[in-house]
């Protein structure tokens, strides 16, 4: 039966034959067998469970990358950590990133910060996340900021992280800011900038386009209750501020002004003015603000005026307002309209 289904070339059943003439000590054939069915690429992963150290030398020694990773983690496995590495560098010399990578592990591990610094110094990019790891778990400030002062911008951001860790808040600031070309590096300077609520410094990002420094901007001026400079920035175009404008006005109660903006077109100000209305009672009205949306075409519009309808206990409107959508095809009003009409759906 085995031998049928290896002759149909089933690679689980090709594996398993190859399993049982390597456990008999038949490699040779059992090689033979992978090679002659379609299933040369498990070649290496059978001689390392084997045992095969030699075949599995001879090639890697040929180029094979997976028999050199596989040769790599058998002598990791054996405690033979220098055979390891050293199998490892003549496969990513040529070409291998999965041994580079794997080389990187195994040299941070073992704490070999030098030949990490060289390996990353001739542009390999495992070797330059490694030893930033390392010398952040070694805490190693000096050799992080010489990384990062050498234009390494994962090397600041671990520095601005223990500087920031340790308090050094400022310190952390500085060092990220002449790294604002790298996404992760400007985000963190940001989130480093609104901690101190150095509102100026935001700004001026803000201004050069930085969305995340609009957001943590907007997010301080809610928080201090700067509604003028909000409405400039809302006004300019910049949704941050826009939202955190209408949250403003929602918590003071300033209906009036969202009643205004949201005629205008404001988004965020008609669904803070619908949560405004409907803290006040005025429910009627919160209604049709999300039924005119809801008529364009807005679907978070309708989905907010399912949802308010089922808050207030309007079930029957609100199936109203979906069956005829769901009659024309809409699979989110069908559904929506199915959930509200099952007795077990959970509403309410």
């Amino acid at each position: 039966m085995l031998r049928r289904h290896v002759d149909a070339h089933v690679p689980k059943a090709v594996r398993r034959l190859a399993d049982l003439l390597a456990e008999h000590g038949r490699t040779d054939e059992a090689v033979e067998v992978l090679q002659a069915h379609g299933s040369a690429a498990f070649v290496a992963d059978l001689l390392r469970a084997h045992g095969n150290i030699d075949q599995l030398q001879a090639l890697a020694a040929a180029g094979d990358e997976r028999a050199a990773i596989e040769l790599a983690e058998l002598h990791i496995e054996r405690n033979l950590l220098e055979e390891a590495a050293a199998v490892l560098r003549t496969s990513a010399e040529s070409g291998s990133r999965s041994a580079a990578r794997k080389l990187a592990d195994l040299l941070s591990k073992r704490g070999q910060s030098e030949e990490l610094r060289a390996r990353s110094e001739a542009g390999d990019k495992f070797a330059e996340s490694a030893l930033n790891k390392l010398l952040a778990d070694r805490a190693d400030l000096v050799g992080l900021r010489s990384r990062a002062d050498a234009g390494d911008s994962e090397a600041a951001r671990s520095l601005a992280r223990l500087l920031a860790q340790r308090g050094s808040i400022d310190e952390a600031i500085d060092a990220l800011r002449s790294h604002t070309s790298h996404a992760e590096a400007a985000r963190d300077l940001v989130n480093l900038l609104r901690q101190r609520s150095r509102i100026d410094e935001l700004r001026h990002r803000a201004d050069a386009g930085d969305h995340n420094a609009s957001g943590a901007l907007a997010s301080l001026l809610e928080q201090r209750g700067e509604l003028e400079e909000l409405r400039r920035r809302a006004h300019a175009g910049d949704g941050a501020a826009a939202a955190g404008l209408a949250h403003l006005l929602r918590e003071r109660g300033d209906i009036e002004e969202l009643q205004t903006r949201t005629r205008a077109g404001d988004t965020f100000a008609a669904n803070s003015l619908v949560r405004a209305l409907e803290a006040h009672g005025r429910v009627d009205e919160a209604v049709e603000v999300l039924r005119k949306g809801a008529l364009a075409g807005d679907k978070d519009s309708v989905k907010l005026l399912i949802d308010l309808l089922v808050r207030n206990d309007r079930r029957n409107e609100a199936a109203a307002f979906l069956r005829p959508r769901a009659d024309a095809g809409d699979r989110d009003a069908a559904r929506r309209l199915s959930d509200l009409t099952n007795p077990d759906d959970g509403w309410g």
